[in-house]
Formats: C-alpha cells, sequence, structure tokens
C-alpha cells in the first residue's frame, strides 16, 4: 500500500499523551506523562501524523510576555530524514513569531546548524552529566510551603530572565524532597522516565549553590542527570568527584530579541533542554 501525505498540523491534547510519551521513549529521552502535559496546559503541543501514527511533535512554553521555549521537537525513527522536525520547528517559530516573542532552545551538536540556518544566534554552552547515587539521608519535608515556593520561583527568575511559577510549583510537588531554599540559592527536581533530574538550581553564591546540590544528592537513589552551564567551572568539579560522566553538549539559542536582565542570580543547573 502506498503512503499517504502527512496530516497537516495540529495542536496535541491530552488524549495525545501516550502516543506522545512513545516519541520521547524511543529517542530514549527522560520526560514523563506529566512533562507532555506540563506543555499542552500551560503551552501548546503540536503534532504531525502519517499513516494515522503520530510521527512527529514540537512543544512551546511561554515565559513572561516576550519569550518562548521550543522544546520536544521529536521525530519517530521511521519518518526521520522526510523534513518534518523542519516542518515542526518552523511552525512553532511562525507561532512565536505571531505573538511577538523571541524564541529560545537549547541546541545539540547535531541540531545547530539547522537552527543557525533559520537564525537562531548561540548564546552559552551546557552539558548534561548522569551519575548513580544512594539515599544517605533522611526526614526531608514532605510538603512544600507556599511561601517558601514564591520566594524560590522569584530567585529563579532572578536567574532566568521571567518567573516560571506554574512550570515550578510542578516541579516542587512532585519531588519535594530536592526543594529547597535559601537566602542565596533555590534547588528544584523533578522524577523522570529513566533518571531524577536536580534543576533549576540557581544562586547568588555558588558555594551556597553546591550546598543545596550536595543535600540533594542525600534525597535520591540511582541515577541522576544535570544540565550544567559550562561556565560554572565550580560545579562541574564537584559533579566529577561525585563520579558523574559527561553525556552531551548543549548551546542556549534564540532568535528574536527579548528584554535583558541584570541579576548577580544565576543558574548552576538548568530545568533541562526542554523546558530551559
Amino acid at each position: 500500500m502506498a503512503h499517504t501525505e502527512p496530516a497537516p498540523i495540529r495542536l496535541l491534547g491530552e488524549a495525545d499523551v501516550s502516543a506522545a510519551l512513545e516519541l520521547s521513549r524511543e529517542a530514549n529521552w527522560n520526560q514523563t506523562a506529566s512533562d507532555w502535559m506540563l506543555f499542552i496546559r500551560n503551552g501548546s503541543v503540536s503534532g504531525l501524523e502519517h499513516d494515522g501514527i503520530l510521527a512527529a511533535t514540537a512543544a512551546i512554553m511561554p515565559y513572561g510576555d516576550d519569550r518562548g521555549w521550543i522544546g520536544m521537537v521529536l521525530t519517530r525513527k521511521a519518518h526521520r530524514g522526510k523534513g518534518f522536525g523542519t516542518a515542526m520547528l518552523k511552525h512553532c517559530l511562525a507561532a512565536l513569531e505571531s505573538q511577538g516573542r523571541a524564541a529560545l532552545l537549547d541546541a545539540t551538536p547535531a541540531g545547530e546548524p539547522l537552527y543557525r540556518a533559520l537564525g537562531f544566534k548561540g548564546m552559552w554552552s551546557s552539558t548534561r552529566w548522569r551519575g548513580q547515587v544512594a539515599r544517605t539521608a533522611q526526614g526531608r519535608p514532605a510538603a512544600v510551603f507556599s511561601e517558601a515556593r514564591r520566594q524560590a520561583v522569584a530567585r529563579d527568575g532572578a536567574a532566568f530572565g521571567v518567573e516560571r511559577e506554574t512550570l515550578l510549583s510542578d516541579f516542587a510537588a512532585r519531588v519535594p524532597e530536592v526543594f529547597q531554599v535559601v537566602n542565596d540559592a533555590v534547588c528544584f527536581g523533578r522524577n523522570g522516565d529513566r533518571a531524577t533530574q536536580i534543576g533549576p538550581l540557581a544562586c547568588r553564591d555558588e558555594a551556597a549553590g553546591l550546598k543545596l546540590l550536595e543535600t540533594a544528592l542525600q534525597q535520591i537513589d540511582g541515577t541522576v542527570i544535570l544540565d550544567i552551564p559550562d561556565s560554572a567551572e565550580a560545579t562541574v568539579t564537584y559533579i566529577e568527584e561525585k563520579g558523574f560522566a559527561r553525556e552531551r553538549p548543549f548551546l542556549r539559542m534564540i532568535k528574536g530579541q527579548c528584554a535583558n536582565h541584570d541579576s548577580d542570580w544565576r543558574h548552576i543547573a538548568i530545568a533541562g533542554p526542554e523546558f530551559g
């Protein structure tokens, strides 16, 4: 039977999460159904079907009034090389442009040439680190109080440029034992399909941030991943000494303009390439 032409790109909803999760699992990514739902409920997920099967996806998470994050750009292995991923990316760019938003993403080396061809510019680099840990501490609170969460969201916003209250409230509720906030640092984490991710971890003082990272690692059993800006040299040294291994590099890229921010807060671990 001859293959049909791809169906038009459409918005995905809750009923499509299982199919979308198949794509992220096929790519050995770490997303859960809850991660897909964050995009569906707070941003948008678009999909392209071929022969009745979800073949490609891309998602947008709006942040503030002037920027949007592009993530979950996935193509099923059997449908790669047909331009589906590029079509999905262009679809997201058109949507963000119509809203007057800059587009941001974290690119792998394989994707970087395409993004540059579409007008993206590089900003700064990060690296994914993976390691195994064993829980060595008990007694972290089982609930996250609203005032502590509000403070942590604001401090992360100082590092990221805009506040991400919905995203980070979800993270704090999912892994409360990792959530921490002190005067000079805040830490979030989330459960993943294959590993626990620590981040975002924002701080004014890297030493204070490393104390929260150490505490977070004491609360986890199993595989942990961190996406660490390469400029966070003390954090890189610390995680290497813990036996973590480099997995892949990313380059933060932007197309368009969004407001600059001047803050002494910065990230020593980001939320992940799908969320920024």
